[in-house]
Parts: C-alpha cells; structure tokens; sequence
C-alpha cells in the first residue's frame, strides 16, 4: 500500500537521497547532504523571480513500507511578474524512485490535489521556469523531458504542457573584443539593484533599445566549482533587431562576467525563441542534451 503524508524530520535523508538520485544527470547537479536539501529546496521561497510561501504542509513523501518511495514539493503564491492579488498553486517538483510501486507518482499527484483545494487554489503551475531551485538546472525548475512517468502521470491527472525549454550555456575565459553596431547614439548603462546580478540597458538618447538581465548563481558556483550566471532576460525592441545590438550587449554581459571573476553563463530558452537560439549559437554557446517542460491545469 501507498501511504502518503507530509515530510516528518526523520524522512529528511531519504528524501535528500532520492532528490540526488532523480538530477543526478542534469547540468550542474552535485550531492546535496540533507541539510543542504532542506535550505536550498524545502525553505526556498521562489525569490527573484517568485514569492512562495514555505508550506511544510505541502512537503508529500510517499511511502511503501518502510521504504521512502517518492517526494512532490507542493507550495503556493505568484511569480513577481503577476500581479499582487493573483494566487496559484504550485507544484515545483516531483521525483520518484526507480524501483518505487507502480501508482507512486499517482498518489503523489491525488494527494497534491488535496493540498491545492485545502488551500482554495483552482489554478496549478507544475515545474514553471520561474521556481526552480538555486541547486537545480541552473536555478530553473522545468521538468527533464526524460522523466517520461512523470510526464504520463501529469497528463492523466489534468495537467497540460504549456512551455518547452531548452538550456545553452558558455564557458569562457578572459575578455573578447567587443563591435559596437553601426548605429548612432547608442548609450550602455551598468545596473546592479543587488548583490546577486545586474541589468544592462541600451538606450537611444532616452528612448529604450534593449535591455538584458543576469544573475549570478552562488549555489551552483559553490557546488560545481564553476562560478557560474545565468541570463534570465534578453530583449531588443523591433526597430533595432538585425543590427547587432542583442550581439553587442551578449558580449558585454560576458566581459562583465570575466571581470567579476565568472567563467560559465547558462540561459534557457523556449523552444519556440528561434531568433535567440540562433543569437546562442552565433556567440559560441553550446545547446545542452537537456530540454524540459512547465506545466499548468
């Protein structure tokens, strides 16, 4: 029989191991001991890009006996790009062991349904880009396309995919030279609104051009030994495309790094986004075998 319950604090370890188990494969992933499993996935709360809450309630471990056979992070809140009074569901994982009863994943999903509608929530984001962990797939939450039972089990339980990622990333090392495009008037500005990452903008005179975003990953530098960033937001404004802009601020963002000491920068990129698989390639990233999926019902 399948018993499924919150965490207790001797499940900890388990739970920790199977969580190795299931990335062991991803980009980046590392061991984490059960300390560090707790503060970086249990307590994390989604920040930048998400405010979620840290509901222990949500934290399902299913069981076979006395064997720990599964984990599903349940939690709720909004990402920073919503607004305020919007609230949702999120389910940011799910795993299972290898060998865990046919149903495990099931279970896991009936009982995050229970969780949601004690909570009131109608509406539900599974693995959304926007709440992966700071040790996980380069601080992205998406599910790997190659956790197929996981992908079933969501489809049978309601649950739709609504986005296809796929991650790049560059290793680098000491500055590159820089071509400015050929058109007048273009001003750089350097932002840094924390300790954790900083904005570069472009504008002509006041009006906007492009603007590109960083983070730096201190979790994924600490455990890799690569101090590692990732670019989170990449935009050039229409009237600008095709003129060497987005090249320009890339590389700009890659100096940056050098200098501050980084040596790999990661981006993940919706399947769909063409025009900045291309711009990738063109700046020497290399397209990782990795793609995964958010999911929304």
């Amino acid at each position: 029989m399948i018993e499924v319950t919150p965490l207790r604090h001797r499940d900890l370890a388990a739970v920790a191991e199977l969580f190795n188990q299931a990335h062991a494969a991803l980009p980046y992933a590392w061991t984490l001991d059960p300390q560090s499993f707790r503060d970086l996935v249990l307590l994390n709360d989604g920040g930048p890009e998400a405010i979620l809450a840290v509901s222990p309630e949500g934290w399902l471990v299913a069981r076979h006996g006395e064997h720990t056979s599964g984990f599903a992070h349940c939690t709720f809140g909004r990402l920073t790009t919503e607004p305020a009074e919007q609230r949702r569901g999120f389910l940011r994982s799910l795993f299972v062991h290898p060998k865990a009863p046919a149903g495990t994943t099931a279970a896991l999903l009936a009982a995050a349904d229970a969780y949601f509608a004690a909570q009131g929530l109608a509406k539900v984001a599974a693995f959304d880009i926007g709440t992966g962990y700071p040790c996980y797939l380069a601080g992205r939450g998406v599910l790997d396309s190659r956790h197929m039972d996981v992908m079933v089990a969501l489809g049978a339980a309601g649950y739709r995919i609504s986005e296809r990622w796929q991650l790049y990333e560059c290793v680098f090392s000491g500055h590159q030279p820089e071509r400015h495009p050929k058109v007048p008037r273009l001003l750089l500005k350097l932002e840094e609104p924390d300790p954790d990452g900083f904005t570069l903008e472009v504008t002509n005179r006041a009006d906007p051009v492009a603007s590109l975003e960083c983070r730096f990953l201190g979790a994924v530098s600490a455990g890799t030994g690569v101090p590692t960033a990732s670019l989170r937001r990449l935009t050039v404004i229409s009237e600008y495309r095709r003129m060497g802009v987005g090249s320009w601020l890339l590389l700009r963002c890659l100096n940056e790094l050098s200098t501050r000491g980084f040596r790999r920068l990661a981006v993940a990129i919706n399947h769909q986004d063409e025009a900045a698989q291309s711009l990738m390639l063109r700046m020497g990233f290399d397209e990782l075998a990795l793609s995964g999926y958010s999911y929304a019902r």
